[in-house]
């Protein structure tokens, strides 16, 4: 927030909205109206693996440039912020998606085949 406001800009934390938007803060240049949809990433160390939700990348393609990621790594220390504009494209080449599992699925045809009875 503090960032945005020292660029002259209106920066508005809308993560305590809950409505699915993608990012939290949406900030605003008077000037030329410029926004700026901002998913911020906090990081205690530096060079640390940065997730995002699936819904935060889909955002991220949606909104293409006035998409930005900010990751401030180094917060426990002395933090160091990296503003990424259109991560969906940037970083497209280094993405690495993860695969999640929900569950384990047996086939009934498979669970038929150990029908013996004693």
């Amino acid at each position: 927030m503090n960032y945005e406001r020292a660029h002259e800009r209106q920066p508005e934390d809308i993560s305590k909205n809950h409505d699915g938007s993608g990012f939290d803060i949406r900030s605003i240049d008077p000037l030329s109206g410029e926004i700026r949809r901002i998913e911020v990433k906090a990081r205690a160390g530096e060079g640390e693996f940065v997730e995002l939700t699936p819904n935060e990348w889909l955002q991220a393609h949606r909104h293409g440039a006035s998409y930005w990621l900010y990751v401030v790594w180094n917060c426990a220390d002395q933090p160091h912020l990296i503003t990424i504009q259109n991560p969906a494209q940037v970083l497209a080449n280094v993405i690495q998606e993860q695969v999640v599992i929900e569950g384990y699925r047996v086939p009934g045809e498979a669970i038929a085949r150990w029908n013996v009875e004693d």
